[in-house]
């Protein structure tokens, strides 16, 4: 799937490499120094100002465990379903989850109700505080999580994100007559004289042969199973065999192997390191 962070910098992550993001010690050590910078802040105790620490405490869990499930079960439902995450949209909720959810918690813990106009300023106390760290962890904590050798990365994770933090401009093509992103390209497959093309961000009917778009297309980028249908590495889930062979894709859907083409995609499966059924 395509992340594409609040700064606008963006790359391609499995949901298991964000797992892999988060479980680094660089990445635990910034979530660690968010917390103790929440924790002085304070925002509760201006709503509830004798609020025990034990309580403070639980309030604090609550707003981390919201975070992480938002946050990777979005990540989770994009990549099954082919689809961009745009970190700017899962902040809102997360924001209002932090706050309408510790409302209810101050409630629960024996406190007054929280005013409606202070939580409205505690969500964007909250959203801009989460874009903050995204932003400071873009810049310098990804680029290095990306780079640790012990935590090898795909091509397609690492191509946007240098030592140093500089973004890296996707490259362009056109095929068609259209210009494409090559890191969004997922499936091309042909209709009679038309060919679709399937992206992260859609789907483009054109007029024109398969032929000619995987002849401009890098062999790394993808492996043509089918005469009519071509896949991109990044788009493979895994290779389903059987009596009819068939290359099952993050989206869900399945796309035909040629019997002449399968040795060749048992064996672009089994390097891309995709399951193979």
């Amino acid at each position: 799937m395509r992340v594409i962070f609040v700064n606008g910098r963006s790359l391609h992550l499995t949901y298991r490499e964000m797992l892999k993001i988060f479980q680094h010690p660089l990445s635990v050590g910034l979530m660690i120094c968010a917390l103790i910078l929440f924790i002085s802040l304070k925002p509760h105790a201006v709503v509830v100002p004798a609020l025990p620490f034990y309580q403070m405490m639980i309030l604090w869990a609550n707003s981390v465990v919201g975070f992480f499930a938002i946050y990777l079960g979005a990540s989770l439902w994009a990549e099954r379903r082919g689809l961009a995450l745009w970190t700017a949209f899962l902040l809102l909720p997360i924001s209002l989850y932090q706050t309408l959810g510790g409302g209810v918690l101050v409630i629960l813990l024996g406190h007054p109700p929280v005013p409606a106009h202070v939580l409205a300023q505690l969500v964007v106390f909250h959203f801009v505080l989460l874009a903050l760290i995204e932003v400071v962890f873009t810049a310098f904590i990804l680029p290095r999580v990306l780079s640790d050798p012990g935590n090898p990365f795909s091509a397609a994770a690492t191509s946007g994100f240098a030592d140093t933090g500089a973004y890296a401009p996707p490259e362009m093509t056109v095929l068609l007559g259209q210009r494409f992103r090559l890191d969004e390209l997922l499936s091309i497959s042909a209709q009679e004289h038309y060919v679709q093309i399937v992206t992260v961000s859609g789907q483009h009917l054109l007029r024109g042969r398969i032929s000619d778009i995987e002849a401009q297309l890098a062999p790394d980028l993808g492996l043509r199973i089918h005469r009519s249908h071509w896949v991109a590495a990044r788009a493979v889930a895994a290779l389903q065999r059987g009596a009819s062979w068939s290359v099952r894709l993050l989206d869900g859907s399945e796309l035909p192997v040629a019997r002449a083409r399968r040795e060749a995609a048992r064996a672009w499966v089994a390097a891309l390191g995709k399951p193979i059924h």
